[in-house]
């Protein structure tokens, strides 16, 4: 059952793929639906853009699944958890990161093409903007110590880019 849903994700991108392949060709764009220019300078910028989403990832969205872990260990350790403690030990943010590493294995495929192209059709140039923007705004939320979710905020990226698009 899991093969079929995966085989319509596919289905579905391609036709995403085809159509989106037609309006481009018609509006004289290339295949990545900007100008070759720029292609050319967006897409080693998405390189650091997807560098500085991925410290942004694992210093907010990583601290946001293990902290009740964090602190069931103190509790159980201690008895209390007292302001005093603000360190996580370096097992549970293991456990953390594999978790994320897993979801990503098992997910990341489907998540991507959702991204890319089944709320709006992502460029280089959009792509860019998305997720640096993204990265801003989870890096001071994460700098003055709030819980957001990069996720959510790529998601709501891509579809304000999408209501942007002509």
């Amino acid at each position: 059952d899991e093969n079929k849903d995966e085989g319509n994700d596919t289905e579905h991108h391609q036709k995403l793929q085809k159509s989106s392949s037609q309006n481009q060709q018609d509006s004289g764009l290339n295949s990545e639906g900007d100008p070759p220019e720029i292609v050319r300078i967006f897409s080693p910028l998405q390189i650091i853009s997807a560098m500085t989403s991925a410290l942004v990832h694992g210093g907010n969205d990583v601290a946001n699944c293990i902290g009740p872990f964090v602190v069931i260990n103190l509790v159980f350790q201690e008895g209390v958890v007292t302001s005093s403690h603000s360190f996580s030990p370096w097992y549970i943010s293991l456990w953390g990161g594999a978790g994320i590493s897993l979801g990503l294995i098992f997910y990341g495929k489907r998540v991507i093409m959702t991204l890319g192209s089944g709320i709006s059709e992502m460029t280089p140039s959009r792509g860019f903007s998305v997720e640096w923007v993204a990265s801003l705004v989870g890096l001071v939320f994460t700098a003055t110590g709030l819980m957001i979710s990069t996720t959510h905020c790529k998601v709501g990226g891509v579809i304000g880019a999408g209501l942007m698009q002509e």
